[in-house]
């Protein structure tokens, strides 16, 4: 009968009995960095996919001709989607996490219309990203 109340004492099977489970550490820090890195190409235009939008624009504003310029729009956003979509995905601050998951909305929403216009994608995470001082920050 010791026995017994000795292990009964011990839990674990009880429902009340689970510990909660650990909060994952703020990355918040770390995936800022990432993403400072992950919009530079895109901003930059140095990534194969902002290259040949700036190309498409540049060929109209000359007046050549420019074929397929729907689906270089299109794949210029869904580049720019997937290299934040992991960001969000990863993110444990649940503020960052919304933001960037906004902005692969956003961006996802630009791929699936081709849109043309170039519209303010990332202000929401470049607020807790960015200095405050509007200064460039080394990824």
């Amino acid at each position: 009968m010791v026995l017994v109340a000795a292990v009964a004492g011990l839990g674990g099977c009880g429902a009340g009995d689970a510990a909660e489970p650990a909060a994952p550490a703020d990355n918040t820090a770390a995936i800022c960095a990432r993403w400072r890195q992950a919009e530079a190409p895109f901003l930059t235009n140095t990534a194969p996919e902002a290259e040949a939008y700036n190309r498409t624009i540049a060929d109209a504003y000359e007046g050549k001709p420019v074929t397929g310029a729907t689906g270089i729009r299109r794949k210029y956003w869904a580049a720019w989607a997937d290299a934040v979509r992991p960001l969000a995905a990863e993110a444990t601050g649940a503020g960052l996490r919304d933001a960037l998951t906004a902005q692969v909305s956003t961006l996802d929403e630009h791929a699936a219309a081709g849109d043309a216009a170039l519209s303010d994608v990332s202000s929401a995470v470049a607020q807790m990203c960015l200095p405050a001082s509007g200064t460039a920050v080394n990824p």
